[in-house]
């Protein structure tokens, strides 16, 4: 997978506490990088098993209920994270944000499938650098996870069995890969344990929202008071 090219913009100054740096020339210790990316994979895996369970068989000619519900989460989801992001210390980082968002997408797959949203639930994510990166971690992991199941379905021919399908958001997986390449560019951060924690503790919160956002769109659709 080939990393789609970066902006020079992101060295710049981010928080009073963090700085970017080029660990080649500067020396800086190249495990500390390499720690948080199997920090971000390791201990959020837990989490991101347990939101990849609610759609088991999506993939399916009988799933498509499970997609709509797939959908719907996605929407509110994004629509609450994105803005939080495009407004967070990663904007100045990641100056890509915004274009990058995937929420307008989400919007007309709902409108095209006649699928009713869900009100974002409450969710709080402190703007500082860390805690967006651990957010931005699990967004843009999923193109990854969008792309599989864009390309499944394609090869299931879903189109032709299930009227009206809309896909906008998952065909945005198939943009050049830029998760390799934002994990490089983590990889230029200096954190402290106390922010290399903020880091992991955002992304794993996060998984657990999208969790929870997916449980509630279940207990709507089959009618369960929550």
């Amino acid at each position: 997978m080939q990393a789609e090219a970066l902006s020079p913009t992101y060295l710049v100054k981010l928080t009073r506490s963090m700085t970017v740096t080029a660990p080649r020339s500067t020396g800086a210790d190249p495990t500390l990088a390499t720690s948080l990316r199997h920090r971000l994979r390791d201990e959020t895996r837990p989490a991101h098993e347990a939101l990849d369970g609610c759609f088991v068989g999506m993939d399916d000619p009988a799933g498509r209920a499970t997609y709509e519900r797939f959908l719907v989460m996605n929407h509110a989801c994004h629509w609450r994270l994105e803005p939080m992001l495009e407004q967070s210390e990663l904007a100045a980082f990641l100056p890509e944000i915004a274009a990058r968002a995937r929420r307008d997408a989400l919007s007309e797959d709902l409108a095209a499938m006649r699928l009713t949203p869900l009100e974002p639930l409450a969710f709080a994510l402190p703007p500082d650098l860390p805690h967006a990166i651990g957010a931005a971690y699990v967004l843009e992991g999923s193109r990854l996870g969008g792309r599989f199941i864009h390309r499944r379905f394609k090869q299931l021919r879903l189109s032709e069995v299930w009227t009206g399908l809309s896909q906008r958001f998952l065909a945005l997986g198939e943009e050049p890969d830029f998760f390799r390449a934002f994990m490089t560019r983590i990889d230029s951060l200096t954190m402290s344990p106390t922010q290399s924690n903020a880091c992991v503790e955002a992304a794993a919160s996060v998984f657990g929202y999208f969790t929870r956002t997916a449980d509630a769109v279940r207990a709507r659709d089959e009618g369960v008071a929550t």
